[in-house]
């Protein structure tokens, strides 16, 4: 059966988002020159049906395929080495080809990685911070350095990824994202977990060595950061209750026009029930002046829409500029998760948002005049990751 006629039957059931188990390595299968064969293979389909003034409405509609191989010369250190691979329905060709590279060494408690991080579940960041399409696409690929930190008690992620780097006399800027994601556990029972989450991220954009014939070279960085809390109680072997806010916060010194903001502020407050493989969550989301970088459109301050408007041949800037500094959103969210097997995954979620508040971009018409909007994005995915000894 042909990937696209997969896409087609996987319509009809609805449509989602990402998140999956990654191959691992057992530590009992490890020695000295031990060499692996890895593939990952997402399959997913992601909707956006979003007719507000800030984001756009599209689809997703696509696979990547990344086989690595992996060499252990000893069992505490591991190289990688793959080839990433994108397409959407409807090319022809794939859309990117990347080689990945990297080096682990494993410590008791500890990781140390340089090359291809480790960034599949976007290193656990609320999606205000980090997009979660960007683990349908080659933004899952981060390069740079990283440390993790795995205790009983806390663990730390900390990471650069350096997403775009330049020669002497370069017409771009070079731009990387520094992040900090812990979580420590206050309380931890049978029954209740109460735990606390500190999210950093620093976006920067700048450069020494390039010229400013087609871009500003004043440097630009902005700080993102989300302080949490989460209160879980579990009901019985099947069922939990999950209560989780958060305060967030933007901050930046110089600014680039598409960013508008210098600071800003935003409170996420989640609630979710859990029954099996099922989620049933709501929650609510208020932003004064709040952008983020690399954050999901749907909770900026400031608008991301394709301009499509065109007068006598002209283009009108209708959503250039435009911004909801108090944007307040009503959040329902639905998922289902099965291992089918060890190695393959498959869900669906359905995300509803509904923004009760009136808004208009300028020139104010009436055809852009967004009143209790209603929201909504479906995907759904099937995800394999396959490891195999090769001696």
């Amino acid at each position: 059966m042909s990937k696209y006629v997969l896409f087609r039957l996987v319509n009809v059931l609805l449509i989602l988002s990402v998140i999956g188990t990654s191959a691992q390595v057992k530590n009992d299968s490890l020695s000295k020159n031990t060499l692996f064969f890895a593939i990952e293979n997402h399959n997913f389909i992601k909707n956006n049906e979003y007719f507000n003034n800030i984001a756009d409405g599209y689809t997703l509609l696509g696979s990547s395929l990344h086989p690595k191989l992996l060499f252990y010369p000893i069992p505490k250190a591991k190289l990688e080495f793959g080839v990433f691979g994108l397409t959407y329905a409807g090319l022809d060709t794939f859309h990117k080809i990347i080689p990945t590279f990297s080096f682990t060494y494993t410590m008791k408690d500890s990781e140390l990685i340089m090359g291809t991080l480790q960034s599949k579940k976007s290193h656990h960041l609320i999606a205000p911070l980090i997009t979660f399409e960007s683990q349908l696409d080659e933004r899952q690929n981060e390069n740079g350095l990283q440390y993790l930190v795995k205790k009983k008690k806390y663990t730390i992620d900390t990471w650069i990824n350096w997403e775009h780097f330049i020669f002497k006399g370069a017409t771009k800027n070079e731009e990387f994202v520094m992040g900090v994601s812990a979580s420590g556990k206050i309380l931890d029972t049978n029954n209740w977990l109460i735990q606390a989450d500190f999210q950093n991220l620093f976006y920067h954009r700048g450069g020494q060595i390039n010229t400013n014939q087609t871009q500003d070279r004043v440097v630009f960085t902005m700080r993102n950061t989300a302080l949490g809390l989460q209160l879980k109680n579990s009901v019985n072997g099947e069922q939990s209750l999950m209560l989780e806010s958060y305060f967030l916060q933007n901050k930046s010194g110089n600014i680039p026009q598409e960013y508008i903001y210098t600071s800003g502020y935003a409170w996420l407050a989640n609630f979710t029930y859990q029954y099996k493989n099922w989620k049933l969550g709501f929650g609510y989301w208020y932003g004064n002046q709040f952008v983020s970088p690399k954050g999901d459109d749907m909770f900026q301050s400031v608008s991301v829409k394709t301009d499509i408007h065109y007068e006598n041949g002209i283009l009108q800037e209708v959503y250039t500029g435009h911004t909801e500094p108090q944007r307040s959103l009503i959040l329902g969210n639905l998922s289902y998760k099965k291992a089918i097997s060890d190695a393959i995954d498959l869900g669906f979620i359905v995300n509803a948002y509904f923004q009760n508040y009136s808004s208009n971009p300028t020139p104010e018409t009436t055809s852009n005049r967004i009143d209790n909007q209603f929201d909504y994005s479906m995907g759904l995915y099937i995800k394999y990751n396959g490891i195999f000894k090769l001696n």
